[in-house]
Parts: structure tokens; sequence; C-alpha cells
């Protein structure tokens, strides 16, 4: 997978209430489709858009997922400006792993979260699917959490990312998006237009 994080589950989730996310209305958008595969006793997933996404505050649920079920509806996310997501899995005894990423959707377009848990571990990547023959990773995507900050500012974010990419390491920089090992079409469904 690519434009892929991995961080081990080590902490308990705030208690707190989240309110539902409601997709923009009056605004260009762009579509943000949501899937996970989870295993070694990973109880659920969520995805979240922060309303605050430059400071990664106010969490709202855009979509969550058990093991077994189907994949959450697919939500439109504001063009133009930054989006912050949020990819968290949910593991007995209140344990959680979260990856954030933040990018900028364009208009018109078809994005793709997609995670996967195992035991106390999860990874998370943002694909543009607007073409479903052509899947890649999103350019302007940029990777919030790191260790000892939860919500890397943005220009620190970018600057670690354009480091990556200038560094000439394996994997930095390409064009090539694969889905998890054995992944199927049901893992794009609902991605093409009918």
């Amino acid at each position: 997978m690519v434009a892929v994080g991995l961080l081990a589950a080590c902490a308990t989730p705030p208690q707190s209430a989240v309110n539902r996310y409601v997709s923009p209305v009056g605004v260009p958008v762009a579509k943000l489709a949501m899937r996970a595969s989870l295993s070694g006793g990973v109880d659920a997933y969520g995805v979240y858009v922060f309303n605050d996404g430059e400071n990664c505050k106010g969490p709202q649920v855009a979509g969550a997922g058990r093991p077994a079920g189907n994949a959450p509806a697919s939500v439109n996310l504001a063009a133009g400006k930054w989006a912050t997501l949020q990819f968290v899995t949910l593991h007995p005894g209140g344990q959680y792993c979260a990856i954030r990423w933040s990018f900028q959707p364009s208009a018109g377009r078809t994005y793709l979260l997609t995670g996967d848990a195992v035991g106390t571990t999860c990874r998370a990547g943002l694909l543009d699917a607007t073409d479903p023959d052509s899947i890649k990773p999103v350019a302007s995507a940029v990777r919030r959490d790191a260790p000892n900050s939860p919500c890397m500012p943005l220009a620190v974010a970018q600057a670690a990312r354009n480091a990556k990419r200038d560094s000439g390491q394996p994997g930095a920089g390409k064009d090539e998006a694969n889905l998890r090992p054995g992944a199927s079409a049901d893992d794009l469904k609902g991605l093409i237009p009918q």
C-alpha cells in the first residue's frame, strides 16, 4: 500500500461524545470512500473528519465498520481546502491505533481511505480512486501523527514528506498504488459509478 502509516496501539481512547460528520452542501465537493480489513481480534474501525483540520480538533464520525460488516457509505468533503482524516482501529481491552492524514481534495474526484489492522498495529493509506483502473497516491497527502506528536503542524508534515521524497528512500515518490495483498474487486465496491 502506498502512503501507508504503521503505528502500534498503546493507548486508551478518550471517552467523550463525538458528532456525526455531515457532508457540506452548496460548495464544490470530492467523494471519500472508506475501506478496511481487520483481523487478529480487532473489534471495529472508524474514520473521522476534523472540523478544525489544522489543529486536529473537533473529530466527527464519517464512517465505521466491523470485521465482517459492510463498508461505510461514502461522504463528501469540501474541495479546495485542507481536510484532516483519522483512521482508528479499536482493540479488545479499550486499546486503539490511530493514523492521521491531511490533504487537499479536488472537486469531482473520488478518494479512498483504506486501512487494515492485525493485532495491535494498523496502517492507513489515502488514494485517488477517481479512475479505478489507475488508482494513485494522493500527491498532497501528508501524515500528521508522529511519535510524541499526535497532530504535527501542517508545514512540518509537508516538509517531512518532501524530505522523504527528496531522499530517494525506497517507495518515496512512486506513483504506483497497491491495495493490501489479496485485495479483490469487492474492496473497490462503490467506487465505480453505476
